[in-house]
């Protein structure tokens, strides 16, 4: 990552990072808990949650997926110690992916919440552009994390403390914020969410 040039970088992901990153996501478990988080989502987004803020218990929701959730990331933390036997530390797995299905449901419930609130709706709104083109977003940042960090880029890998890199990223989102906002003036889909649609996304 930090000498390597792109071609090479595209050869190696492309044959023994490909292998390492399924080996990844098949021992981390990922590799059926992303398929679950997509399902849940297209859960929510079919029941139209957006559409029916008044009718949801919110606050319920937000009250049992913490008391849920919290307590199974921190059992997850607490036993992942290397001193723990195999059964403790796969018990503190499987309390990780449980924490998963709740903590998103957390998440979703207090924007949704804040987004009722006459007081931070405004603020919750200057998010939809981007959540509208979440896959241009993320590619966006995928890419510009590369240049930053990588050798063939800025080359800043082990350059940047934590809470710069920080800043960097949140610097960045904000950039796209504008950017979404802007997209939309002009058309009805992101770049890389357009799809079926001619040469370029539909004004």
């Amino acid at each position: 990552m930090l000498n390597g040039e792109y071609v090479k970088l595209i050869q190696s992901n492309a044959t023994i990072g490909f292998v390492n990153k399924f080996n990844y996501l098949k021992f981390s478990g990922r590799i059926w808990v992303i398929p679950g988080l997509f399902l849940l989502g297209l859960w929510i987004g079919r029941k139209k949650w957006c559409a029916k803020l008044d009718q949801l218990p919110l606050v319920s929701l937000i009250k049992w997926t913490a008391l849920l959730g919290i307590p199974l990331v921190l059992i997850s933390y607490y036993l992942s110690i290397p001193e723990y036997s195999s059964l403790i530390k796969y018990l503190g797995f499987v309390a990780g992916h449980a924490a998963n299905i709740f903590i998103p449901l957390l998440y979703i419930g207090l924007l949704l919440l804040l987004f009722t609130v006459e007081l931070s709706k405004s603020s919750i709104k200057k998010f939809i552009p981007a959540g509208k083109m979440g896959l241009t977003i993320y590619v966006m940042q995928s890419a510009f994390g590369l240049f930053i960090h990588y050798g063939y880029g800025l080359n800043l890998l082990l350059k940047l403390s934590g809470t710069v890199a920080l800043g960097l990223g949140v610097l960045f989102f904000l950039l796209q914020m504008l950017l979404s906002k802007w997209w939309f003036n002009t058309f009805k889909f992101g770049p890389f969410e357009w799809n079926g649609y001619g040469a370029v996304p539909p004004i």
